[in-house]
């Protein structure tokens, strides 16, 4: 079984030293919202959840996100999913069909960062499913 990185908490970046951040998500859970950057450069991902931040190597979307919130990976569910392809403004808005959202699940942060896309998610899971 694949070890997944445990995202390292950092300080509030200041975002003024020139780091090159592209927005890559905003993600909706029960507990609040995650926001998701990713770092060309590096290729790691820095992503705000409820006041925190974190860093992280690129690994799966999904792993990563129930290391955050800590909530068991396979009782995240995928309740919506838009995708934003193209550089905004004139980035091209599609619903995720049921191909995309079942691809979601085996997706790590630069499929969607590297294809130049960024996502909306809307996920779900119990509450009583806590690591």
């Amino acid at each position: 079984m694949l070890s997944i990185p445990v995202p390292v908490r950092i300080p509030t970046p200041s975002f003024e030293d020139g780091t090159d951040l592209k927005q890559l998500a905003q993600i909706t859970t029960p507990d609040g919202i995650l926001e998701a950057f990713w770092m060309p450069d590096q290729r790691n991902v820095v992503v705000e959840y409820s006041g925190a931040w974190y860093l992280l190597p690129d690994c799966n979307i999904v792993e990563s996100i129930g290391e955050i919130v800590a909530i068991k990976a396979s009782k995240i569910n995928l309740e919506s999913l838009t995708l934003f392809e193209g550089c905004f403004p004139h980035s091209v808005v599609t619903a995720g069909d049921d191909q995309d959202c079942n691809h979601f699940y085996d997706c790590d942060w630069s499929d969607y960062a590297c294809d130049h896309m960024a996502f909306q998610a809307n996920l779900h899971y119990p509450y009583d499913c806590r690591d």
